[in-house]
C-alpha cells in the first residue's frame, strides 16, 4: 500500500500531531508499505533546521514545500502527490494545502484526521469569522471528496456531527496512541528532587498560581518543558523573581524524547493548563508513566481524565481549584500513587499505539477497497 501523508509540520518540529504521524509512518514502513510525508519547509521552532526539501528520516521519505503565510493559522503549501498513492491522509484542517490536494487530486482516496481543529471553541480560534466563511463556502465540497474522517475523541465526533450532520456515517473514533516505551521504568532525572511538571507550548494560564504555592514547600520546584512561542516565559520568570523563588523554576525549553520521559517519570504530578487540546498526547504519556494529572476540563481531556480517579479536571482559570488540587496531591503521597497507578492502567488498556495503528490500518484498507 502506498500512503501519502499531508501535515503542516513534521520533523524537526515537535508537536502532538507530528508524534502521531511519525509513529504511523514508522509502523506502516515496518509492515512493508510505502510512505511519503508532505509538509512545509518552515515551522515554529525550526530556526533553519527545515531547509532540506527532501530527506530520509527514520526510513521515512519527507518532501517539504515552501510555505505561503496568508493569515495566522491559514498557512499554505502545495504538495505534489505521487500518482500511485492508494491513500492520502490529511492531518489538521483549515489549511489551504488540504484544499489544494482535494481540488488537484479529485479521484484520490482521502482520509482526514482534523485533530480537533474543526470543533475548537470560537473564542480561542485565530480568525474565527474567516473559518466560518471557509466552512460555509468550502467545507461541504471537501467533505464530499473525503472518504473517511478520524475523530480522536468521542467529544470531537459529536462536535463534528453537530456542526455538519451529514458526516455522521463517515466518522470513526480512533484515539491517539503512545508507544510501549512509555510504560517501561524510566531512568531518574536527578537534578531536582521534588517538582511539579508541565509539558507543552508555554501558555499564560495557571503558572502563577502554582508558583505562589512553592514558598510553602521548602524542597518543591516547578519544571516547565516546551517552546515559548507566545513569549510568556519572561512574565512567569519575572513573577517568580518578585517572590524571590526564581531558583525554584526550571525552564527546560524543548528537550529530546528520552529527557522528557525521564523528567516526567521523576516528577510528583503532571499539570496541563492549555486552553484547548484535541487530545493531549502528553497527557497519555504522563499517565503511562504513572503520574496523577491536573488538567483543564476540555473536550480533549474529558474522555481521558476521570475526575478524582486518575486525576483532577478543573474549569479553565479556576485558580482556587488548581491550588486546592495541587495541595491535595503534594500533601498525600498515597493518593498520588493510587491515581498514578489508575492512570497507567487506563493508558495501557485504552491508549497503546498498537491498538491505534490497527484501527487506522483497518480504515485505510476499507477506503482503499472502496469503488
Amino acid at each position: 500500500m502506498k500512503v501519502a501523508i499531508v501535515t503542516e509540520y513534521f520533523h524537526p518540529v515537535i508537536g502532538g500531531i507530528n508524534t502521531q504521524v511519525e509513529s504511523l509512518a514508522e509502523s506502516l514502513i515496518g509492515e512493508g508499505h510505502e510512505i511519503v510525508i508532505h509538509t512545509s519547509l518552515i515551522g515554529p521552532g525550526c530556526f533553519g533546521k527545515c531547509s532540506l526539501k527532501q530527506e530520509i528520516y527514520k526510513n521515512i521519505k519527507i518532501k517539504r514545500y515552501p510555505k505561503i503565510k496568508l493569515f495566522k493559522s491559514f498557512g499554505s503549501f502545495f504538495p505534489s502527490i505521487e500518482k500511485g498513492s492508494d491513500i492520502v491522509h490529511l492531518h489538521d484542517w483549515y489549511l489551504i494545502s488540504h484544499l489544494w490536494v482535494i481540488f488537484r487530486y479529485p479521484n484520490k482516496k482521502i482520509v482526514l484526521t482534523p485533530h480537533g481543529s474543526i470543533t475548537r471553541p470560537t473564542k480561542i480560534q485565530n480568525h474565527p469569522y474567516l473559518r466560518k466563511i471557509y466552512d460555509f463556502l468550502l467545507a461541504k465540497y471537501q467533505f464530499n471528496k473525503i472518504r473517511h474522517i478520524v475523530a480522536v475523541t468521542e467529544h470531537e465526533r459529536i462536535g463534528l456531527i453537530n456542526k455538519f450532520s451529514y458526516l455522521k456515517k463517515k466518522i470513526t473514533v480512533v484515539s491517539n496512541g503512545i508507544e510501549d516505551k512509555y510504560f517501561d521504568t524510566a531512568p531518574a532525572y536527578n537534578t531536582h528532587s521534588n517538582y511539579i511538571i508541565t509539558v507543552g507550548r508555554l501558555s499564560k494560564g495557571g503558572h502563577k498560581e502554582i508558583i505562589k504555592l512553592l514558598p510553602d514547600y521548602a524542597n518543591l520546584n516547578y519544571m516547565i518543558i516546551g517552546p515559548d512561542y507566545e513569549e510568556n516565559l519572561y512574565e512567569i520568570m519575572t513573577f517568580a523573581k518578585e517572590l524571590n523563588i526564581l531558583n525554584k523554576i526550571h525552564y527546560m525549553g524543548e528537550v529530546d524524547e528520552n529527557t522528557k520521559i525521564a523528567c516526567i517519570s521523576s516528577s510528583l504530578l503532571f499539570v496541563l493548563l492549555t486552553e484547548y487540546e484535541g487530545q493531549g498526547i502528553v497527557l497519555l504519556e504522563a499517565m503511562a508513566l504513572s503520574k496523577p494529572i491536573i488538567a483543564n476540563n476540555l473536550d480533549g481531556t474529558q474522555d481521558i481524565i476521570e475526575h478524582e480517579i486518575d486525576g483532577f479536571r478543573i474549569t479553565p482559570n479556576d485558580n482556587e481549584a488548581l491550588k486546592k488540587y495541587v495541595k491535595t496531591l503534594i500533601n498525600n503521597k498515597e493518593l498520588r500513587d493510587k491515581m498514578g497507578q489508575n492512570a497507567k492502567k487506563k493508558a495501557w488498556e485504552k491508549y497503546r499505539w498498537g491498538t491505534t495503528f490497527r484501527s487506522l490500518k483497518k480504515i485505510y484498507l476499507a477506503v482503499k477497497n472502496e469503488k
